[in-house]
């Protein structure tokens, strides 16, 4: 069982975006918060990222930066341009028609917006996850994952993918829609495990207790049978660890305990479940989870959604 996985696996896409811009100082958009992981290259020039009131974030040609969902974010030719909101800058300038693109640029639409000096192109992309509020991958991530030039160089299938992308949005073709939100899927699980990776002993959060040998195989176990009538102590014993120790331990690194923690994974398998098979009754789902009865499940599923399974899957048949 490989957990990272099985825990990405839980991400579903819900939609994806791309555009081009082109800016010329001075320059500054500010973005609202976003429901979406968003990724922007510098394909030229230079910028400034500002986020959340932190210190300005120098960008440079071939930086790649990934974003956490629900940050307010701007980009700017310098942290003194007073800023724009981005619906604005979108009511101002008008994408570039298709007459108007080079060979090279894509169908997505390019905006031009600034002041005609010095010139910074950005080429962004968009991936809207179902319900990521609740999924605790995205809940740890930092508000910003940055690579430069050079570093990402070091990552030779990163390299790929973004050629990839680049290939699949200049030279359409039958299946490119499909194929660019793949990729960018694609460098979003490579993104996370690198920054993973990267990480020093003890952090990157429940992530980090990969690292730890007795929690990695609790986790495995927690993730392989995760109907299993589990206990602390039955837990423990699987691992080889006292009840106590286990308890602690699971505690510190994965920020939750290890019962929580069952809980929150039966919750994500069920609400997959529900969108993902109109024919499974409620009653199919919760013994598919663990539970013993469909009241119990109903009763655990609205404390962690807010919603009843029911009600949940309406709203996911709507959308």
């Amino acid at each position: 069982m490989d957990v990272l996985s099985d825990v990405l696996s839980w991400l579903r896409v819900k939609g994806s975006l791309s555009r081009r811009s082109e800016f010329s100082a001075p320059w500054a958009i500010a973005y609202p918060p976003s429901d979406r992981v968003s990724f922007l290259t510098i394909e030229k020039g230079s910028c400034f990222l500002l986020h959340d009131g932190e210190e300005a974030v120098a960008l440079e040609t071939g930086d790649l930066v990934m974003l956490s969902p629900g940050r307010v974010q701007a980009l700017a030719d310098h942290p003194s341009t007073p800023t724009v909101p981005y619906a604005q800058v979108l009511e101002e300038c008008s994408p570039v028609d298709q007459g108007e693109r080079s060979a090279e640029q894509d169908i997505y639409p390019t905006i031009q917006y600034g002041g005609g000096g010095r010139q910074t192109v950005i080429r962004g992309w968009g991936l809207r996850f179902d319900s990521h509020e609740h999924h605790p991958l995205l809940s740890l991530l930092p508000p910003m994952i940055h690579f430069t030039y050079e570093q990402r160089s070091a990552f030779p299938w990163l390299e790929t993918t973004l050629r990839f992308i680049s290939h699949e949005t200049h030279q359409r073709s039958d299946g490119s829609d499909m194929m660019i939100v793949r990729l960018v899927d694609l460098m979003f699980v490579q993104l996370i495990r690198a920054w993973f990776q990267a990480q020093p002993d003890g952090e990157a959060g429940w992530l980090g207790a990969l690292r730890d040998g007795p929690i990695r195989q609790a986790l495995k176990l927690i993730h392989q049978y995760p109907a299993d009538p589990w206990t602390v102590e039955s837990l423990g014993k699987a691992v080889g660890m006292s009840r106590s120790n286990l308890s602690a331990r699971f505690q510190s690194l994965v920020g939750t305990s290890p019962l929580k923690y069952v809980t929150q994974l039966r919750m994500h398998l069920a609400a997959n479940a529900l969108k993902a098979d109109a024919r499974l009754s409620l009653a199919e789902i919760a013994n598919k989870v663990g539970y013993d009865t469909e009241s119990s499940f109903g009763r655990a599923f609205k404390r962690y959604f807010r919603v009843s399974p029911g009600a949940f899957q309406r709203r996911a048949r709507t959308e």
